[in-house]
């Protein structure tokens, strides 16, 4: 394959890791600022179908979802919203425990890539050749019905402090946006398995990105560890 045409088979994927990466970075300021993970999640949610339903007002989709593929999409959207509360639990979590090992945001962070997996191989196997943005739309308005309806019966409202935790929640909502079209094209375009290493950039950069942002300290045992895993994914995808 020429390096142009690997660079636009590859372009979603990378773009899709790292505007997760970004989202992932700022849920943090969002949390610092006193917000809560439903209020993020829930606001995020609202945010991105917003974008979708004025999108689609304005690009119709050349061809329309069967029902089928509306129903799967719908329930795509649910393991969309365990992968966007998982991670962003996550992130609380370890941030609590910056000097230990945060064992429930481990387990909130596996169940996470647990449910992207799956997401991917679905998508993968069961959408074929469906439209990437109607995918997105339809996973996004059950991904927010969920996310609405719990902060509903909680009656959870906590919105971050400042202008700058405002900045940081807006931020995280056009980023996820973006990484949930970019994800779904990059699945169409070279399949889950690559997508799903591609995908192995959202940490790396995740953690690049937060030592400036955060003042967080890359120790030499992680620096080694994403240099290691930058190198397999380069060399992975130069030998396809």
């Amino acid at each position: 394959m020429e390096p142009r045409s690997r660079l636009t088979a590859l372009g979603p994927g990378i773009l899709a890791a790292t505007s997760f990466a970004l989202s992932d970075s700022f849920s943090k300021v969002v949390l610092n600022a006193g917000s809560d993970v439903l209020t993020l999640s829930t606001f995020r949610s609202l945010f991105s179908l917003v974008v979708f339903w004025a999108w689609l007002r304005l690009r119709p989709p050349a061809v329309a979802h069967t029902p089928r593929q509306r129903w799967i999409s719908l329930g795509i959207g649910v393991l969309f919203a365990g992968i966007v509360f998982g991670l962003f639990k996550a992130i609380e979590l370890v941030g609590a425990q910056p000097g230990a090992i945060a064992l429930g945001g481990l387990s909130f962070a596996l169940g996470a890539a647990v449910l992207r997996t799956a997401l991917m191989l679905a998508t993968r196997a069961m959408l074929q050749g469906a439209d990437a943005l109607l995918i997105s739309w339809y996973s996004i308005v059950s991904s927010t019905a969920v996310f609405a309806g719990a902060s509903l019966v909680t009656w959870n409202w906590n919105s971050p402090q400042g202008a700058y935790g405002w900045f940081a929640l807006v931020l995280v909502g056009v980023m996820v946006t973006i990484a949930v079209i970019t994800l779904f094209e990059s699945i169409h375009r070279i399949g889950a398995f690559r997508s799903a290493l591609i995908m192995n950039l959202e940490p790396l950069l995740a953690t690049a990105i937060s030592a400036p942002l955060l003042g967080e300290i890359i120790t030499p045992l992680q620096a080694l560890g994403g240099a290691v895993m930058l190198g397999a994914l380069v060399a992975f995808q130069l030998r396809r």
